[in-house]
């Protein structure tokens, strides 16, 4: 059985792996799969009830373990603090490791470059940010 840490190991091996397939269609689409059993748990009324405020966050992570308390297996706080860090990990790997090609040629025929800036310079687009946009704003709550 592999530990928390080295699954999301795994996790960003895949996305590493991904940036290899240099088409941004494929690659967007292969990080929606992995996105998406995160994207799930993070956009059900019960993920976005707990980062609506501090009151609630602290429920849903558990007060007693917050109180350097005891708590027993049973705890549902268990399961959503392995929820909140599976979903934060995997978006985090997926924002931190996906590219796009580095060089340009390749970039421009395969879908990654959308413009070019009045100097010339290519506009990339990378193959992850319209399934993280669709979370950013509640990702950025938890900083507020």
């Amino acid at each position: 059985r592999l530990s928390q840490s080295e699954k999301y190991g795994l996790l960003e091996a895949q996305v590493l792996m991904s940036n290899q397939f240099k088409d941004y269609e494929r690659q967007r689409g292969f990080l929606v799969q992995i996105l998406g059993p995160a994207a799930t748990i993070w956009a059900s009324e019960k993920m976005q009830r707990a980062i609506s405020s501090p009151d609630e966050m602290i429920s849903y992570l558990g007060a007693k373990v917050l109180r350097g308390e005891e708590e027993d297996d049973e705890d549902p706080s268990r399961l959503n603090r392995s929820q909140l860090s599976f979903c934060l990990h995997t978006m985090e790997a997926v924002l931190r490791r996906s590219r796009w090609p580095s060089k340009l040629e390749v970039a421009k025929s395969k879908g990654f470059v959308v413009g070019y800036t009045s100097s010339g310079a290519a506009i990339y687009r990378n193959p992850c940010c319209e399934e993280i946009l669709k979370h950013l704003d509640s990702l950025l709550s938890l900083v507020r």
